[in-house]
């Protein structure tokens, strides 16, 4: 799955410190990956499901891939311009939305701007980050939002 996710990343067209997040993400993985729980890097045949296991409706029991986004600065950028950031969240949440269903991934929850999503490939969840990624960079920003340091185009 690691040299796919590569294969992917490599066809993306992210700004370079983007790119250059995600590249040292997958090398840490490969580092690291003896120290790394199985399960992590499991395939759906390889683990038995227990009753624990919470699988999205029309996802076999099993392995599942998540996600987890939170937007950096959040509360700084709503405290520093609120009309701004409650259309902005409009604009992350749509975008977040729309990779997610073209991905094929289940929305497990939300808590303020921070997403919990499902993927029953991990593969699915790569390719689901570089777009929301690059869908968020060139997203219809407010521009309040956009003259703020945290939040100016790269």
């Amino acid at each position: 799955d690691l040299v796919e996710a590569e294969a992917i990343l490599n066809t993306a067209h992210l700004p370079l410190p983007l790119e250059a997040a995600f590249t040292n993400i997958l090398q840490n993985l490969e580092v690291y990956r003896p120290y790394l729980p199985d399960a992590l890097f499991c395939h759906m045949h390889q683990r038995r499901p227990t009753t624990r296991d919470v699988n999205p409706p029309g996802v076999k029991a099993g392995c599942v891939a998540l996600v987890f986004t939170d937007i950096q600065g959040s509360t700084a950028t709503w405290e520093a311009c609120p009309e701004g950031m409650s259309e902005g969240l409009k604009v992350h949440n749509e975008v977040m939305r729309e990779c997610l269903a073209e991905h094929g991934g289940y929305e497990v929850k939300t808590i303020g701007d921070a997403f919990m999503v499902a993927f029953e490939k991990s593969l699915q969840a790569v390719q689901f980050g570089l777009a929301v990624q690059e869908q968020l960079v060139y997203a219809p920003w407010p521009a309040g939002l956009l003259k703020l340091e945290p939040c100016k185009r790269m």
